[in-house]
């Protein structure tokens, strides 16, 4: 049984940048759990309520979520949703700028 069940995340999404919306939301979810506002165990919100909250695509936010999970700090459960896994790790600033290097290089 999830700690809190999460009904709004207080993000925004700029549809007027270069950054992918999936990206976006990600980057803003990991905030929220590094701020502690949302604590290990919490379930999300659906990806069809967060998708139509933010007027997204199921797709980008079920790859938001996805990118968490790979990163380690959600857990995807088939059929009960996505809960946080722990608190978002600590990363260095190197860590934190790879994607961007990466995505500098790939352009």
């Amino acid at each position: 049984m999830p700690l809190n069940h999460v009904q709004y995340l207080p993000v925004r999404i700029n549809f007027e940048a270069n950054t992918p919306p999936s990206v976006q939301l990600a980057g803003q979810i990991y905030c929220i759990i590094a701020q502690g506002q949302l604590k290990e165990g919490d379930l999300l919100p659906q990806i069809r309520r967060l998708a139509d909250q933010l007027e997204l695509n199921p797709n980008t936010v079920a790859r938001a979520y996805g990118d968490l999970a790979a990163s380690g700090v959600l857990i995807k459960r088939q059929g009960s949703g996505c809960y946080v896994k722990g608190p978002a790790p600590n990363r260095k600033p190197a860590d934190r700028l790879k994607p961007l290097v990466d995505r500098i290089e790939e352009l």
